[in-house]
């Protein structure tokens, strides 16, 4: 089966307004992150956090078999 990687964030209230937007989001390994910072623009980011509006990031990356999401919800820098 093909594994992909699922955003999630800490749920709780200190998570960054462009990271709540990431949760549940999903990629293929090796894509980057694609995250639109509202004060920033569009950053790409290799993990969650990687780039200078992403410091501080406390967000995981979930690995899960790629039937269970949802195409729409791609959120890397590649093709779904």
């Amino acid at each position: 089966l093909d594994k992909i990687e699922v955003w999630a964030t800490s749920g709780d209230n200190r998570v960054r307004d462009a990271h709540a937007a990431m949760d549940g989001t999903w990629r293929h390994p090796g894509d980057n992150w694609v995250v639109e910072y509202p004060d920033r623009g569009t950053q790409k980011e290799s993990v969650q956090g990687d780039s200078e509006p992403g410091i501080g990031c406390r967000c995981t990356t979930l690995l899960r078999d790629r039937e269970t999401v949802d195409r729409d919800d791609y959120a890397g820098d590649a093709s779904p």
